[in-house]
């Protein structure tokens, strides 16, 4: 997790995290008034807790997934992705 003083004087922290989906990188972040010891714990279990919701929500979304559904989702991801 990192965070940056924003010009407004708000303190954006950030944390990335991988989806395994998409093979990409991602990123949640939340901004508060100022840093102190205080936000900066409060960040770390707000981030995390949206982390693992969005990776929650994934996984559950696939648990009942059959073959030919995989498939079409993965042929429509190829065509949107990889020029032929």
């Amino acid at each position: 997790m990192w965070y940056e003083i924003l010009p407004n004087g708000k303190c954006k922290f950030t944390e990335r995290y991988f989806d395994d989906m998409t093979g990409k990188d991602k990123y949640v972040s939340k901004t508060f008034d100022k840093y102190n010891n205080r936000n900066k714990k409060a960040a770390e279990q707000l981030l995390a807790k949206r982390i693992n919701e969005k990776l929650l929500a994934q996984s559950t979304d696939n648990a009942n997934l059959r073959f030919g559904t995989l498939v079409n989702k993965y042929l429509a991801y190829q065509l949107e992705n990889v020029k032929f």
